[in-house]
């Protein structure tokens, strides 16, 4: 399926991305109801050599796996993103826009951060300073 969607996509000027785990996944979730026997970092490196060996750009995965990922050659596409303070909420494998930097991560997603703030624009910018770094200029 990976590679047919690489194929799809050979004339274009696309990322092409798989998902490993998703960031609600705990491992407990893992073994008890995926009923996956290996540990959450193996399972995400697995899934990313799959990725990988079909020829895409890299994967989804916590920010927890963004320096595997690095070391692998791959992008890494980071949701879970959280402000400092902010609850985890459903999400069980949860960073900082600054801890993503700091870990490899490429790309982050972030949702509630931004969209739950009383403030969002404060709130997107904060994120971009985090995950940029504070020598950005963001207008």
């Amino acid at each position: 399926m990976m590679s047919a969607a690489r194929d799809a996509l050979a004339d274009a000027d696309t990322l092409l991305v798989a998902v490993t785990q998703l960031t609600s996944t705990s491992p407990e979730m893992l073994s008890d109801e995926l009923l996956i026997e290996t540990d959450m970092a193996t399972t995400v490196r697995l899934y990313a050599q799959n990725a990988k060996e079909a020829g895409l750009s890299g994967v989804v995965c916590s920010a927890h796996e963004g320096s595997a990922m690095k070391s692998m050659k791959l992008l890494s596409v980071t949701p879970g993103i959280r402000l400092s303070g902010d609850g985890a909420n459903d999400q069980k494998r949860v960073a900082t826009p600054a801890l993503a930097r700091e870990w490899g991560c490429d790309f982050i997603v972030v949702g509630r951060s931004i969209t739950q703030s009383p403030d969002p624009i404060a709130a997107y910018r904060r994120c971009l300073l985090e995950f940029l770094g504070a020598q950005q200029t963001i207008k």
